[in-house]
């Protein structure tokens, strides 16, 4: 016979009795997913510094992307035609296939998807000093998923994807590169999805100042809380904790 006032329950379901029995099954679940934030946190931090040390130990380091591939930064700078571009200015749109990707000599962009119902997404962006392109529609062949556009007057080096191949098809070490490079978007994108579920907003915000340290100089505040994912009078209270 089921007791009273247990009709029809779980006879496995844990009933809580009390408020303080609640409270205790409240605090385990924030210690449970504040274990876990702090694994992913972890796992991010370690997958920084081992990518960050490869790129040093194959290719020397002297300050952003460039400098972990600086005999693909060179070879742009030789090869590469000089593009100008305005404020708001677009270096590519989303459907379609990028042919070139280059090297952000000036300026910085930001790369913006577009969903289905219109409304754009800022998802990345690049400064000085950093690549510029969508990779994976230059080398696949496929229409790129971001719209790429200039957030100040900018200038860029360009190289055409088949120039880039035939790059790296000239020697076994320029191979080697071209893969390094290939792992490096890769753990670009990897390294972004883990942030997003591990790091805070604060730390996100310190890793785009050490990208860009005239970050607010380029980004519209309302811009750069909605990248982080937080409220604008949120980010304010950021940069006052870390001034």
């Amino acid at each position: 016979m089921i007791p009273k006032g247990t009709k029809g329950s779980n006879p496995n379901r844990p009933v809580i009795k009390t408020r303080a029995h609640y409270n205790q099954q409240i605090r385990f679940l924030q210690d449970v997913v504040g274990a876990a934030r702090a694994v992913h946190a972890q796992h991010a931090k370690r997958e920084r510094v081992r990518f960050r040390q490869h790129a040093e130990r194959h290719q020397g380091h002297s300050g952003g992307q460039a400098g972990f591939f600086s005999e693909l930064a060179d070879f742009i700078r030789r090869e590469g035609a000089v593009r100008h571009l305005a404020r708001g200015e677009r270096l590519s749109a989303q459907g379609f296939r990028i042919h070139r990707c280059g090297l952000v000599v000036r300026g910085a962009f930001r790369y913006v998807h577009a969903a289905a119902a219109g409304e754009g997404h800022v998802v990345g962006y690049a400064f000085a000093g950093e690549f510029v392109g969508d990779y994976i529609s230059m080398c696949n062949g496929t229409p790129s998923q971001v719209m790429i556009e200039a957030m100040c007057d900018a200038e860029t080096l360009l190289v055409p994807g088949e120039r880039l191949e035939a790059f790296y098809r000239t020697d076994a070490a320029r191979e080697r590169l071209g893969r390094t490079f290939a792992q490096h978007m890769l753990a670009e994108v990897y390294e972004r999805l883990l942030d997003r579920c591990a790091a805070s907003p604060q730390q996100r915000y310190e890793a785009l100042l050490e990208r860009c340290p005239d970050l607010l100089q380029l980004v519209p505040l309302r811009e750069l809380a909605s990248y982080l994912g937080v409220r604008p009078e949120t980010l304010s209270r950021i940069r006052r904790r870390i001034l």
